[in-house]
């Protein structure tokens, strides 16, 4: 028997495509194909009727898929419950694998296994129903962290990647899925002998069609977006302190950085940061940032550190975005948590705040606080690290002055569209992305939110500060491309850079929910397409 009649093969090839095309392993190109040997396997059980033994067959493929693809790709999920759960290595694999695993299932299911039912092997308009509606449907999938194969794959295509602006990050799953699909025609023949030769160059010929439109539009946009003369700008600088978490650590050597938490070090490193400004800015407002735990006080609960940053901005005439945690009292007499962003101006006052709205299940938040009080207690008995926060409503926009408008997502946040969607419709033209992602390690963590960062970047056209306090810090143009040094992991530094405020609003922020009914009309079409053929 030939290895590749072998589910076992197909398994593992699967497995370790959808693993390697995750940020991190510089392998981002293998997405491009990474689906097929999936829908190789799914291929291999294609009858003329539904059947539940193979529907729940092809679902223990795609947990067993999402089990090792997760423990190989998301190491920073494994190194957090590690080093800050209090739990063992292995435990800790497990529980990635298995918890992540259930996520990957879900969204296989709705956009590879639910098609596959709907549309019985009939060449290529099933092949192409199955694609739009795979495409149509991934933007509505609730999941625990968004991603998609075109987000995925894509990155550092940087003629490709520009089409975002039109169809989203998400619309580019076109490219990602279709080359696939198209693999699987491939594959297809090849059993048949090649029974369908000139259809299956004839659709490899409108797919490179396609791809090709996009390279051109894509070298067009990297030349057409430019800066207008009279654009408002703003210096922004951007302070790495690389404080230490150690003390929260059930394994201190796993924090890697060593530098305590203290307001008079941050102060420090802000001084030494805008001493460094380039001569060019002088005269221009300033925004020094402070990255998600930094500030080591709730600034609207404690006045000794709050006297010292507002002497400090006084002093210095600058404006300053810090991250910091806040809470009120109930009737009760227990408190609910937020954690928030401030914007405070040259006078020491508080011009802006915004609550973080994506929370961290088991991080931020225990999923059935309120249904089970008494298991979630005794989870934080036995996990400290646990918080429960409450989760903000409002895409807030700072502003300084008439014309310059910012938004400021907290950590994961950013990983959520219709956060930076909101923000964008309300006038922001800058995002500023204020993490803390000492909790991952020396992981693919950062990696995941710079992807992120860039896929928004290109949507809305604006740019983006992704800033963390252990890094990586970097600064990202409405291009998607970094237009900075990136402070590297672990390590102390700042970063300052001129942001020109101007509007390059992308047809996809104007119409981005035309587009996705576009979208689920090509999937009706597509439909149509297949049942005139089947009949």
């Amino acid at each position: 028997m030939s290895i590749f009649s072998s589910n076992l093969f197909w398994l593992l090839c699967a497995t370790l495509a959808i693993a390697l095309h995750s940020p991190g392993y510089s392998t981002q190109l293998i997405g491009l194909f990474a689906f097929t040997p999936l829908f190789i396997l799914m291929d291999r059980f294609h009858q003329e009727y539904f059947s539940w033994k193979i529907m729940f067959r092809l679902l223990g493929y795609c947990y067993l898929i999402g089990i090792m693809s997760s423990v190989i790709g998301l190491p920073w999920m494994t190194h957090s419950i590690h080093a800050f759960g209090n739990l063992p290595y292995w435990i800790s694999l497990m529980i990635t694998g298995v918890g992540y695993g259930i996520v990957v299932v879900f969204y296989f299911f709705w956009i590879f296994v639910l098609p596959f039912f709907l549309f019985k092997k009939q060449g290529i308009f099933e092949l192409f129903a199955r694609l739009t509606f795979a495409i149509a449907i991934d933007p509505i999938i609730p999941r625990f962290f968004q991603w998609s194969p075109g987000i995925l794959t894509l990155l550092n295509f940087p003629y490709l990647e520009q089409t975002a602006d039109i169809a989203g990050a998400y619309g580019l799953n076109f490219y990602v899925l279709g080359c696939n699909f198209l693999l699987l025609f491939l594959y297809r023949e090849i059993q048949s002998q090649y029974k369908n030769k000139m259809l299956l160059i004839r659709c490899a010929l409108v797919y490179l069609l396609f791809v090709s439109s996009g390279l051109m539009y894509g070298m067009y946009c990297s030349e057409a977006l430019t800066i207008a003369e009279n654009s408002p700008s703003l210096n922004v600088v951007a302070v790495q302190p690389n404080f230490s978490l150690a003390h929260l650590s059930s394994n201190p050597s796993l924090a890697f950085s060593t530098r305590k938490h203290n307001i008079f070090s941050l102060i420090q490193d802000s001084e030494r940061a805008l001493e460094q400004r380039e001569k060019a800015t002088q005269g221009m407002d300033t925004l020094l940032v402070w990255p998600e735990s930094t500030y080591p006080f709730p600034y609207l609960k404690e006045t000794t550190g709050r006297e010292i940053v507002q002497k400090f901005v006084q002093k210095h005439q600058i404006y300053l975005l810090l991250a910091t945690i806040d809470w009120e009292k109930l009737p009760n007499g227990k408190r609910r948590y937020y954690g928030v962003s401030l914007l405070i101006n040259p006078r020491g006052e508080i011009q802006g705040r915004y609550n973080k709205i994506f929370l961290i299940p088991f991080g931020e938040y225990i999923p059935g606080y309120d249904w089970f009080p008494d298991f979630a207690n005794w989870l934080n008995r036995m996990f400290p690290n646990m918080s429960q926060f409450e989760a903000g409503k409002e895409a807030t926009v700072f502003s300084i002055g008439p014309r310059i408008q910012f938004s400021s997502p907290i950590c994961f946040d950013l990983v959520f569209p219709q956060i930076l969607n909101e923000m964008s419709d309300n006038g922001a033209q800058f995002i500023i992305n204020l993490s803390n992602l000492a909790w991952f390690g020396k992981t693919n963590a950062s990696l995941h939110l710079e992807m992120f960062a860039t896929w928004y970047a290109i949507q809305h056209r604006i740019p983006i500060l992704y800033i963390s306090n252990n890094g990586e810090t970097m600064f990202i143009d409405a291009k998607g491309q970094i237009v900075s040094q990136v402070l590297p992991l672990f390590e102390t530094g700042s970063l300052s850079h001129q942001i020109s405020f101007q509007k390059n609003d992308s047809f996809y922020n104007q119409y981005r929910k035309q587009i996705v009914i576009f979208f689920w009309l090509l999937s009706v079409i597509g439909a149509i397409l297949y049942f005139q053929k089947t009949n």
